[in-house]
């Protein structure tokens, strides 16, 4: 298989749910360890180092914020309908500005979705992010 269609099969995956469970256990396991060596391959020592230095903490942090201000279960109480951060945020108790800064970290991880300016949807990230466990471990870490 060329790059192209390489890439092509991945970028289809993600709208494709129901083929991507119909994989064998060995193929998933086999595209997990390529995505995972992935920044290895086409990334400097120096960009990969910068990612892990300054992305995984801001990240951990917006979406601690974002389950702390209930944004999660607000996304996915609207069943698919988006909602504007000043709505988000006058239902979160909080300020705008903080909404809006928490959402650009958490939209850009793919935990929810930017349906327009400053306008939020849940996705299926956000979906797990209301499951009990999940909600805890991410409290507990």
């Amino acid at each position: 298989m060329d790059v192209e269609s390489a890439l092509k099969l991945l970028e289809d995956l993600p709208g494709q749910p129901e083929q991507v469970k119909q994989l064998s256990p060995a193929t998933r396991q086999r595209i997990l360890a390529l995505a995972k060596n992935l920044p290895s391959m086409v990334l400097t020592p120096e960009q990969i180092a910068f990612m892990q230095i300054f992305e995984t903490p801001p990240r951990q942090f917006a979406i601690r914020m974002a389950v702390d201000l209930r944004i999660f279960h607000i996304l996915v109480d609207l069943a698919g309908t988006p909602i504007s951060s000043v709505d988000l945020a006058a239902q979160c108790n909080a300020e705008e500005v903080l909404v809006v800064r928490i959402m650009r970290v958490v939209t850009a991880a793919g935990y929810a979705q930017e349906s327009g300016e400053r306008e939020y949807i849940a996705n299926r990230m956000s979906q797990a992010m209301v499951v009990k466990h999940i909600e805890a471990f991410v409290v507990h870490v």
